[in-house]
């Protein structure tokens, strides 16, 4: 039987036991899983002609050490080279314009890797587990970079063509080419302290995520946004932001060394998860610019004690402040109209509440088993309790409803109904 199987230039199989492989000549394309990852192949030539290396064309493929592309090679397709763990080094022609999602994810013996002048996109995931990856060197002619492309890999240094138009880089941090935007700090990048120089206005998606070594970071007074996953899952233990306007969505989730936070007094927004999983966070000053506190904020932050919330706050979203164990003392914003869904639910060493007068709405489960809560003022604008809202609050014991309120059935249910 032929080794390898082929229909109208497309290498669909192979099927010898060969452990240094030559495809033949005239094949202008690879398709996915054509090489079995359980066959002990080492080294594999590619011939000339062919354009595409197909999605998941050698993943797995645990022995393989070397690989000889062609010239004629245009596109690396996604997953292409992934989990090849005993490759340590591959030069990628000059053709080659696009790298996609995960192709070298999981190569965790690669060294070195040379990118082509003719590169023009880094995708997704690119370098992903490529853990013995210590540099790479942006080509002068790449026009996008995706913000995932580094993470969890062992890349100490990010280098850029002086030619790019689009890139540049600074101590081995990538920046776009005005120096405006910091896109990417080296995962392993070994300095623990980091001040971001002048002129940067943004951080990034992802900039500094999963960084393993950073533990402070001094943002500059250009800087305006940090961008969503901006640091998360980072060993990030302080960082001081002097005048950051907006924290997005997962900036700093599960960010589970950090416990020390200096807001600017000019932020307005905390994004959706903001600080969530901050396990070691013990307290955190709330400018008085604040404007919004997005769902599930500091949701787990198990170390903080209290929270003021400034009366500039006019939306906290739901569960902003849900399993914040510790939590004992609330002053909420004078500017709220509703409590929202499970916002301090599980929060069981909490004993009092003031609710500021205004609010209308108390949500459901808002303060679901809140053990140690024991005194709750409601106000007189306060129309509707949702259900659940203090259920389980077991040593509540005194509680005033207003008058023409109304609360769903099960608004208190388990808690002792002592003093209602």
């Amino acid at each position: 039987m032929n080794e390898f199987e082929i229909k109208d230039g497309v290498l669909l199989k192979y099927y010898g036991n060969d452990r240094y492989v030559v495809i033949p000549d005239g094949v202008k394309h690879i398709s996915p899983w054509a090489f079995d990852r359980e066959k002990n192949i080492i080294s594999i030539t590619v011939p000339d002609g062919v354009t595409h290396i197909s999605r998941k064309a050698f993943e797995g493929m645990k022995d393989l050490q070397t690989v000889s592309l062609p010239k004629s090679l245009t596109v690396i397709c996604s997953n292409a080279f992934k989990d090849c763990i005993s490759i340590d080094r591959i030069t990628i022609p000059d053709g080659v314009s696009v790298i996609e999602p995960s192709a070298f994810e999981g190569c965790r013996r690669l060294e070195k890797i040379r990118l082509p002048k003719s590169l023009c996109v880094l995708s997704r995931f690119t370098f992903r587990f490529c853990d013995s990856l210590k540099n790479v060197t942006i080509p002068e002619n790449v026009t996008k970079i995706h913000t995932s492309a580094f993470i969890s890999c062992g890349v100490e240094s990010i280098d850029v063509n002086p030619q790019n138009r689009m890139f540049t880089s600074f101590e081995g941090v990538l920046f776009n080419k005005d120096m405006t935007v910091l896109l990417r700090c080296p995962v392993c990048k070994s300095e623990p302290s980091y001040t971001v120089p002048e002129g940067v206005t943004c951080i990034s998606r992802n900039a500094f995520r999963e960084c393993r070594f950073l533990k402070n970071v001094l943002l500059s007074e250009s800087m305006a946004e940090i961008e969503e996953k901006a640091f998360m899952h980072c060993s990030l233990i302080s960082i001081c932001m002097r005048k950051v306007s907006t924290i997005g969505d997962s900036s700093f989730l599960c960010a589970e060394e950090l416990e020390r936070v200096t807001l600017s007094d000019s932020l307005t927004e905390i994004g959706d998860s903001a600080f969530k999983g901050c396990i070691k966070l013990r307290c955190i000053e709330l400018p008085n610019s604040l404007k919004r506190i997005g769902s599930n904020a500091f949701d787990g932050c198990k170390g903080l004690e209290e929270i003021r919330v400034p009366d500039s706050v006019e939306q906290i979203g739901a569960y902003a402040f849900y399993y914040c164990e510790n939590m004992k003392s609330v002053v909420l914003s004078s500017a709220l109209i509703k409590i929202e869904d499970h916002l301090f639910a599980l929060c069981c060493r909490l004993e009092s509440v003031n609710i500021p007068k205004g609010v209308r709405e108390i949500g459901f489960g808002a303060f679901y088993d809140c053990f140690a809560l024991k005194d709750i003022i409601l106000p007189d604008t306060l129309t509707y309790i949702d259900g659940s809202a203090f259920g389980g609050c077991r040593q509540l014991t005194g509680i005033v409803i207003p008058k023409g309120g109304s609360i769903e059935t099960a608004a208190f249910k388990e808690h002792n109904n002592n003093g209602i």
